[in-house]
């Protein structure tokens, strides 16, 4: 179980810093975004830290790539915040607004 878990915080922060490289921001500024310092980012996209579930939300609104998605989603599922076994990548619209 705990290298599933790791293995998921892994393919999350890899994800985070895809979507942060994607949208042409800086650590400082996708802090901003997700209401937090640099130095939290630095430690997500380094694995060793978890986001809390109002921000994997709020970066699966800027998330735009599948493999990204499914990174964040599994968190989500790992926290405990999506029950629904429905729910899926393909209920998750995706939009660019950044």
């Amino acid at each position: 179980m705990v290298d599933n878990q790791a293995a998921a915080l892994q393919a999350l922060a890899r994800a985070m810093k895809s979507i942060r490289k994607r949208r042409g921001l800086s650590q400082v500024q996708l802090a901003r975004l997700l209401d937090c310092t640099q130095n939290t980012i630095s430690r997500y996209e380094q694995a060793t830290h978890t986001p809390s579930v109002i921000r994997l939300r709020k970066l699966l609104d800027l998330a735009t790539e599948q493999a990204d998605i499914e990174a964040i989603v599994g968190q989500l599922r790992n926290a405990g915040a999506i029950f629904s076994p429905e729910f899926s990548i393909a209920s998750h619209p995706v939009e660019c607004n950044v």
